[in-house]
């Protein structure tokens, strides 16, 4: 049985002879109404992405964050230590901090429930911004926004 490119196909897997099913292209197919199974099998040979929207491979998404030393996320950027943090909080301290921060910009602050415990940062840093929900990257004098992000919270399967 051959399918012709762009052929609506409408039918069950039971209706077709297992020699026949090599012959169906994906492409041919109705857009899935449900989760896709692909039962532990791998998606291979992708292109690079252009678009946002677009798959990349673990290699392409590797080869754009190499050199980079992720820490954990922050809540935000402050310049003054909040009134009552809770054990694990975590700040970008900012300039002309003050209190307990002063002196330590550019510092990741992390409160270990009883002090501040400060992280100078390397060349190459980069952190999560809960608050704002973008990424900065440390470029050995300033933070600095990098990249774009897409929110994934409504994605399922």
């Amino acid at each position: 049985m051959k399918f012709p490119k762009g052929t609506t196909l409408d039918w069950s897997w039971l209706d077709i002879a297992p020699e026949d099913m090599a012959a169906v292209e994906v492409g041919d197919l109705k857009a899935p109404t449900k989760p896709l199974d692909m039962a532990g099998q791998k998606i291979t040979t992708l292109p690079t992405p252009t678009a946002g929207n677009e798959p990349a491979t673990k290699d392409f998404v590797e080869s754009l964050v190499q050199g980079l030393d992720w820490q954990q996320s922050v809540l935000g950027e402050l310049d003054t230590p909040p009134g009552t943090p809770g054990t694990g909080d975590r700040y970008l301290v900012i300039a002309t901090a003050t209190g307990d921060w002063a002196e330590h910009e550019d510092d990741i602050a992390e409160w270990d429930g009883s002090a501040w415990v400060f992280s100078t940062p390397n060349a190459g840093f980069a952190v999560w911004l809960e608050d704002v929900e973008r990424q900065k990257v440390y470029n050995g004098t300033a933070w600095v926004f990098f990249g774009s992000t897409v929110n994934h919270e409504s994605l399922t399967g």
